[in-house]
């Protein structure tokens, strides 16, 4: 009965554009944080998360491309805009964060090392 209603209720919605567009969006949100979890996800034993940002860098690129397929151009423009300011000052404001105020372990460095 369960499976008859869900049927039912699927044919309703799929005639709604709408609700299409809604279920892209959801599996493009769901797809791009699995691919996120991928990349924080780690080999070594330690408990550090590292490549937060690269994760959401790509879960941000994923909603750039989203406004973008939307139409959605003066709030694609705000977003990106931010997006690339906080990504130019937000490693730096960390550094100086942890050198002002502390922190239990060192920063590494940009480029690795």
């Amino acid at each position: 009965m369960g499976s008859s209603a869900r049927d039912r209720r699927s044919r309703a919605v799929a005639d709604d554009p709408q609700a299409q567009i809604t279920r892209v969006l959801q599996v493009v949100i769901v797809g791009i944080g699995f691919l996120g979890a991928g990349i924080t996800l780690h080999r070594d034993g330690n408990s550090e998360v590292r490549r937060l940002t690269t994760a959401a860098t790509i879960w941000i690129t994923a909603f750039f491309g989203i406004l973008c397929g939307l139409a959605a151009w003066p709030t694609a423009a705000v977003a990106i805009i931010l997006t690339a300011i906080l990504l130019t000052l937000g490693g730096p404001f960390e550094r100086w964060c942890h050198r002002h105020f502390g922190s239990d372990r060192s920063m590494p460095s940009p480029d690795g090392g």
